[in-house]
């Protein structure tokens, strides 16, 4: 049976996720609307993600002092997720999603995960899919038997979405030190710092500019005292932060310098 023919045996056989259409939610949906999300992801996978799966072992992400380095094909890869409309699968569709269920959604981000865990490793945290707290991380590295190249992308958006009080004095700081409990020091190898539109536990993850959203400055100030952080690469994915002027980066220095 191959891993498709697996898929298709769970979702429809044992779990009867077509029964979910009998819900308001998904009632515009059909066996043929699901059928074509696992179709585009399976192919996704299959051209973008497994061909590179060795490259980005061998082409680790580095950082020039200024941003991080990412092999192109791993560029390519997200930008043909976000293309498919993945990013926001699960989300209404007066917020431009797709409003499918959690189950197809997550059953179509296995074919990254297995195509490449290098890159569709981040995919498991994507808008949707109820963020992971830390004490999520220990299944899945002792599954991979905490190889010492396994590494953990903490996402301030995602943690905070899921329910981590970063926007509470100290409460970076707890994160953090809970982080590394689970998994281990010198596991963290890089941070999405990004603020957020929604409050905590909100299960969305809709990034702000730092210091604009929910979670503010002074928990970012924390993050870069943690001992966990020093040397560890930060990507801002705010609106605006790529640009030319933006105050993302001169804020986060900012806060990285005291």
């Amino acid at each position: 049976m191959s891993y498709r023919q697996t898929v298709d045996f769970l979702l429809y056989d044992w779990l009867d996720v077509e029964g979910l259409r009998e819900r308001p939610r998904f009632a515009e949906h059909s066996r043929e609307t699901f059928d074509s999300v696992l179709d585009t992801c399976e192919r996704i996978a299959r051209e973008k993600y497994a061909p590179f799966n060795r490259l980005v072992d061998t082409e680790e992400p580095r950082f020039d002092g200024e941003k991080v380095i990412l092999p192109r094909a791993t560029h390519e890869a997200h930008e043909a997720y976000v293309a498919s409309g993945m990013l926001s699968a699960a989300q209404d569709y007066e917020e431009g999603g797709m409003q499918l269920p959690y189950t197809i959604e997550a059953a179509a981000g296995t074919f990254f995960a297995t195509a490449s865990v290098s890159i569709g490793g981040g995919l498991l945290t994507a808008p949707g899919q109820a963020p992971g707290f830390v004490e999520d991380l220990a299944p899945y590295l002792d599954a991979l038997d905490r190889h010492p190249r396994v590494g953990v992308c903490l996402d301030t958006c995602h943690v905070f979405a899921a329910g981590a009080p970063l926007d509470e004095p100290g409460g970076t700081t707890r994160t953090l030190d809970r982080l590394v409990e689970v998994a281990g020091p010198g596991r963290l190898r890089l941070v999405h710092a990004n603020d957020s539109k929604d409050p905590r536990g909100s299960l969305r993850d809709r990034h702000e500019r730092v210091g604009e959203g929910h979670i503010g400055e002074a928990a970012f100030a924390e993050l870069f005292a943690h001992p966990a952080t020093n040397g560890v690469p930060f990507v801002a994915e705010t609106p605006g932060s790529g640009d030319v002027g933006s105050p993302c980066l001169p804020l986060l220095k900012k806060l990285r310098d005291g």
